[in-house]
């Protein structure tokens, strides 16, 4: 589904702007904390961190990420010694969903890796520090060669992350 900039406008006056997010099947995207310096279409990308649902099994809750952070995840790592690998699902205000396989404290640290739902392979991995719930993510749409090569630069400029199109090879970008 393509959003006009009414519709997301509308979607802004609905929903919080601080917290949801649209993205697109289909589209090429590079990951950057900044606005600044890019040249090439963009797509502001809201991730809901406030809605983060556990995958255990055919168990699913919602959980709050700051009771996840001081409870599950403290507690299993105090157990344990080791970090959690369960799924984490990251939904946008239209339904569609980022999967997440490493642990949520990735997220907010060294990044995350994630799949969007019905994509063959990872596209987005998140790599920024100290992410705040309700962070605004800026996605970068890349609609031809010309403009992937200047992503990827974009995205080795910024220590950020690119990844060719689903099911395609993927390329890394960033330190």
């Amino acid at each position: 589904m393509k959003y006009t900039p009414a519709e997301k406008m509308q979607m802004e006056a609905i929903y919080n702007p601080k917290g949801m997010a649209y993205f697109e099947f289909g589209d090429l995207i590079a990951l950057s904390n900044s606005t600044s310096g890019v040249y090439i279409k963009r797509e502001e990308v809201r991730i809901d961190l406030t809605k983060i649902l556990l995958v255990e099994g055919e168990k699913k809750e919602i959980i709050n990420p700051q009771r996840l952070w001081k409870n599950s995840v403290m507690a299993e790592k105090e157990a344990t010694g080791k970090e959690d690998t369960k799924y984490w699902i990251i939904t946008g205000e239209d339904g569609r969903k980022a999967y997440v396989r490493d642990h949520i404290m990735k997220l907010f640290g060294n990044g995350a890796r994630c799949r969007i739902e019905g994509y063959t392979k990872p596209v987005l991995i998140v790599k920024n520090r100290n992410i705040p719930i309700g962070y605004v993510f800026t996605f970068v749409r890349i609609e031809d060669l010309k403009d992937r090569k200047i992503a990827e630069e974009w995205s080795n400029s910024r220590s950020s992350y690119f990844f060719a199109e689903p099911g395609g090879e993927q390329k890394e970008g960033g330190v």
